[in-house]
């Protein structure tokens, strides 16, 4: 995607999370396969970092659980309704990028004692609302960055094999500049008038970019209504990774 595309495409993503804020945090639900790769990977005592949070919809996934959450969102509307929903809870809500993330770099600390930065980094359907492989990249070494050494990323993104190679998508019009991989998705629970940004990954593809940043993958698969699946029926991509 050209360059000019690229910023015009980040600020629209952003702006329909704001705009479709109130609709998304009362009808989003929860996926049952996320909630149970988020329980198998967060443990009692990890510092977890919720990159693209929403409306912290996955804490109810760590619920009962002993940790310290900070949630992080680009869509100051969706910070706000975290910050109210939540209240009660002892968490935060940030407004930020996670091509910016506002923390220290995750490393040894410098008198020997434990790894400082972050034991776990949430990015759950976040990081194919980012345009272009330069800011893919970006997004991900940030991720990296913070995390401590041996700390875990644990990442989910739509599988979008169905919609790529359709023959709407193959034959649609669209701006000069975009490439096939680049959809635009109705989004239904607010008006179908909107389209959201999506990049339409295929999981060697985003497992490449993962390795690139520095992360040693340790499972990869896609999944369909719970269960591990093929490339061809419409789900999610499953990612987790490691600090080397």
């Amino acid at each position: 995607m050209k360059k000019e595309l690229v910023k015009k495409y980040l600020e629209k993503v952003r702006k329909d999370y704001d705009f479709g804020s109130e609709a998304f945090s009362k009808r989003s639900k929860l996926w049952p396969d996320t909630i149970f790769l988020i329980k198998e990977n967060v443990e009692d005592g990890d510092r977890v970092l919720d990159i693209g949070c929403g409306d912290g919809r996955w804490l109810e996934a760590l619920a009962g659980q002993d940790i310290n959450y900070v949630g992080i969102d680009n869509s100051r509307e969706l910070i706000k309704i975290a910050k109210q929903k939540h209240k009660l809870l002892n968490v935060k809500f940030l407004d930020g990028d996670v091509l910016d993330l506002p923390f220290e770099d995750g490393g040894f600390s410098a008198k020997g004692g434990p790894a400082s930065g972050w034991d776990k980094v949430l990015g759950i359907a976040v990081l194919h609302h980012i345009p272009s492989k330069e800011l893919q990249l970006k997004a991900l070494m940030e991720m990296h960055r913070v995390l401590r050494p041996g700390g875990k990323l644990i990442m989910t993104n739509w599988n979008l094999a169905c919609e790529t190679w359709s023959l709407k998508n193959i034959f649609s019009k669209k701006e000069k500049g975009m490439g096939l991989k680049d959809l635009l998705v109705p989004w239904g629970i607010v008006d179908n008038k909107i389209k959201r940004y999506y990049y339409a990954f295929s999981l060697s593809e985003l497992t490449g970019l993962v390795k690139r940043a520095g992360f040693k993958v340790n499972q990869k698969y896609y999944t369909f209504k719970g269960k591990k699946s093929s490339f061809w029926k419409r789900g999610n991509m499953v990612v987790v990774a490691e600090k080397k």
